[in-house]
């Protein structure tokens, strides 16, 4: 049976804060963008707002009360839709482009033992261009990395998805693929979504940015959809916005659900950054897609011309006027469902913008609102690079983290700091704003994500140090901004990529959940988990009603396989393997356990082949039992 280390030496990384790094109702300055230029920003409206007609309002209304109901008739939502994109033509709703890309299920997994201060080597590429990380509520955990092909610049390069089941000590390889033809993952351009159905086989949406032709070519927003359970599936697709050639850009690609709230039928919701690349204005911006078909393949979008934002320029040299801009979407729960959507980066890099829109992706700008535009108590400090959170819940807590340059500085010294609302995203009235963290030589990356359904966010970034070992910077922070655990260092020693900066994610391991990955010099990519004492804040969603043991999963299975287990209330917990004798051939666990979802892997490669059972005793009763097939 397989040995799980867990972390015994990373208290002394540990601090407990107070509310401290958290600043209540600071000053902050606030602007609106009126539109038509009128703002020394170069932020304007690219067109008039339109009326919303009588027919398009009833249609919607049609789409969410469908949506609302929990009703999985794809095919009427999609048919309402295409008569919504014939009255604004400039809507489009068609499947997602088919990519030839390779897919595969990986063969005998790797096992990596952790190192004593819990942290994981996860793999070992050259070159490792994004790193993204999700938990599955049952608290699994995934890592997608995407990465230089092993021929060099001459092949395309390759992606891998990687798994683990006991809160990030060991990973398993679960399927890997590569791009066709010679094209290239852009760098820290991955995002990654889990959507998991009350019924049926789970699915991950990975998105990202590529370029074709070695990395010179067209820039390409594309993704990968990828079955978690059951047989094994997966495919590759770019997205199609109407008008695409190869002058334009898309990058910066972020994807969110609403899971949280339709577990029958959620849907996807993607951003991503946009510039046409060439002509007389350069149009810097935004494009939003939603999937209302995500269990469907290939998955089928809404291209919608309603844009959050608009930048023109004159360039008098194409390359000076081309801008990185970043955006960022969540979504959240305010009687009604939203999402949010933030964008930075703009010529008046002082401030971050964000706007509000319906889940049908209905601009504000068509209601007649404005745009807001933030910078906080230090309005005329540059920023950057903004990530967006949420819980997808109706708590009201949205957390915006960023980079930002510290006073009085010349060079490109960022640390990093959050803007904090409690009242679903009108950051114009922020409730908080954290002090500005960060080492000497600045911050490379920010990060920060919403524990689903719960009240606590997820927050990291990495101290950057030119004489010494790079920082992993970790911090538990609530929705109220009190910051119970604060981690001064994740990673054990060395220095970490300049170009990739960490990610943050959450374990569900009783009074154990810090967890991050990150890219540590010269190729490794390592999962970083593990603090002392409870954290607040964790799902309070998650203790389960009732008794439940489910069916080990592969089944058959040679030579390991999972089994997971809920528990209502605390008690003392045996979980025993019996051959079809009924011999005991071995006992998974038989210790005290909180209230909760657990999974434990069994490794079974010293027991012959045939018919083996499983049972759950919970305080001396025995609550199910489950029959498994061990198939060397």
């Amino acid at each position: 049976m397989r040995k799980i280390f867990y972390l015994t030496l990373m208290t002394a990384f540990i601090v407990n804060v107070s509310i401290s790094q958290d600043i209540k109702n600071a000053p902050n300055y606030v602007g609106k963008y009126k539109g038509g230029g009128s703002s020394n920003s170069g932020i304007e409206q690219k067109k008039a707002p339109r009326t919303i007609t009588p027919q398009e309002q009833s249609i919607s209304d049609e789409i969410m009360n469908l949506k609302h109901s929990g009703s999985t008739d794809f095919s009427r939502m999609i048919n309402l839709q295409k008569q919504l994109d014939a009255i604004n033509q400039e809507n489009v709703t068609k499947e997602a482009t088919p990519y030839n890309g390779t897919l595969v299920p990986a063969v005998n997994p790797p096992f990596i033992e952790p190192d004593a201060i819990g942290n994981t080597q996860i793999a070992n590429y050259f070159d490792v261009k994004a790193i993204a990380t999700a938990t599955e509520s049952t608290g699994k955990l995934w890592t997608v990395i995407c990465y230089e092909g092993a021929g060099g610049p001459s092949t395309p390069d390759s992606i891998s998805f990687f798994s683990s089941i006991n809160g990030g000590t060991s990973w398993v390889l679960y399927s890997r693929g590569s791009l066709s033809a010679t094209d290239k993952f852009n760098y820290d351009d991955l995002d990654i979504e889990i959507i998991e159905p009350a019924t049926g086989d789970k699915y991950m949406y990975v998105v990202y940015g590529l370029r074709s032709s070695g990395g010179t070519g067209w820039w390409v927003a594309g993704g990968v959809w990828l079955r978690l359970t059951g047989t094994f599936g997966g495919d590759y697709f770019t997205f199609g916005w109407p008008d695409d050639n190869a002058s334009k850009r898309y990058y910066n690609v972020r994807i969110t659900s609403d899971n949280s709230q339709y577990a029958s039928a959620p849907w996807l919701y993607v951003v991503c950054s946009f510039d046409s690349g060439t002509g007389s204005y350069i149009e810097n911006t935004q494009k939003f897609a939603r999937c209302v078909t995500p269990y469907t393949t290939p998955p089928i979008f809404t291209y919608k011309a309603d844009k959050p934002f608009w930048w023109m320029g004159v360039p008098t040299n194409l390359n000076m006027n081309q801008r990185n801009l970043y955006s960022d979407i969540a979504y959240f729960r305010n009687t009604n469902d939203s999402i949010i959507i933030s964008f930075s980066g703009v010529p008046d890099s002082t401030k971050l913008f964000f706007s509000k829109h319906d889940i049908n992706g209905t601009s504000p700008s068509l209601g007649g609102q404005v745009m807001e535009m933030i910078g906080g108590s230090e309005p005329n400090l540059r920023k950057a690079g903004t990530r967006l959170a949420s819980n997808g819940n109706s708590n009201g807590a949205i957390f915006a983290a960023f980079r930002q340059l510290i006073p009085g500085s010349l060079s490109n010294n960022f640390h990093t700091k959050y803007f904090r609302t409690d009242n679903f995203g009108n950051f114009n009235t922020i409730a908080g704003q954290s002090v500005l963290n960060g080492g000497t030589n600045g911050v490379i990356g920010t990060d920060i994500i919403g524990v689903k359904n719960g009240d606590s966010f997820r927050y990291t970034w990495l101290n950057f140090s030119s004489g010494s070992t790079d920082s992993v910077r970790y911090a538990s922070v609530n929705a109220d901004g009190n910051w119970p655990v604060d981690i001064l260092k994740m990673n054990p020693s060395g220095f970490c990529s300049q170009l990739i900066g960490p990610r943050a994610g959450y374990r569900m391991v009783p009074d154990d959940s810090c967890f991050a990955i990150y890219k540590a010099q010269p190729n490794f990519v390592r999962a970083a988990f593990g603090c002392t004492g409870e954290v607040i804040g964790i799902n309070p969603n998650t203790t389960p009603v009732s008794y439940n043991l489910s069916q080990n999963f592969p089944n058959p299975f040679n030579p390991s396989t999972r089994i997971s287990y809920s528990i209502p209330k605390d008690g003392f917990v045996k979980i025993t393997i019996y051959d079809i004798l009924g011999k005991e051939a071995g006992t998974l666990v038989n210790s005290s356990r909180k209230a909760g979802t657990y999974i434990i892997e069994f490794n079974a490669s010293a027991l012959a082949s045939g018919i083996y059972f499983y049972s759950l005793i919970v305080d001396g009763d025995n609550v199910k039992t489950k029959k498994m097939i061990m198939a060397k």
